[in-house]
């Protein structure tokens, strides 16, 4: 008879303990890499897409506050020249009303030439011209929209100078006329 030897299986607590930490962290591994990976994709891909959401809503306002501003400046500039001529027609001073009323219309004819261009590129039906194409006009308008309501404020100063020079003199010449003039 042969002698029969039973083996009995080796424990070796301390591989045993290791592969079984290997299990478990190889089977979060493969959960992290099937589940949550692609998760952490769709999210940054969210995130991405609001990102640019965003930035196009920001231009937009952008865009918006622009336009209301230029709107703004042409209700601005018709009542500064609507103001101005009625000022200047109650003027005493001829020579200097005509003058101003001339700068202060070609003033205005640039200004209503810059609101059509505006109004023309906004119009559906006669622009070809794309969004980048419209954010350059106003800028373009607003920028020489407020160059022009500047030039009328400095002309209406130099023609408040000039009547209040005026009105000077004429009082000067009436107190020199008084005390030198000649006695009736």
């Amino acid at each position: 008879m042969q002698a029969q030897i039973l083996a009995s299986p080796v424990f070796d607590v301390g591989n045993n303990l290791i592969g079984g930490i290997q299990k478990v962290v190889m089977t979060a591994s493969k959960a992290i890499r099937e589940e949550i990976l692609p998760w952490k994709e769709r999210i940054s891909k969210v995130q991405d897409f609001f990102k640019k959401a965003s930035e196009t809503v920001n231009l937009v306002i952008k865009n918006l506050k622009m336009t209301h501003d230029l709107i703004e400046t042409e209700k601005k500039i018709n009542r500064l020249f609507t103001r101005s001529i009625e000022q200047i027609n109650e003027s005493e001073n001829v020579l200097q009303k005509w003058k101003y009323q001339w700068i202060l219309g070609q003033l205005y004819w640039e200004s209503r030439n810059i609101f059509e261009a505006f109004d023309l590129s906004h119009n559906e039906n006669y622009s070809i011209m794309d969004d980048e194409g419209r954010i350059r006009i106003i800028r373009q308008s607003l920028k020489e929209a407020r160059g022009i309501y500047r030039a009328m404020r400095a002309t209406i100063r130099r023609a408040n100078q000039a009547t209040y020079q005026f009105q000077r003199q004429k009082r000067q010449l009436e107190v020199f006329n008084r005390l030198f003039g000649k006695a009736d």
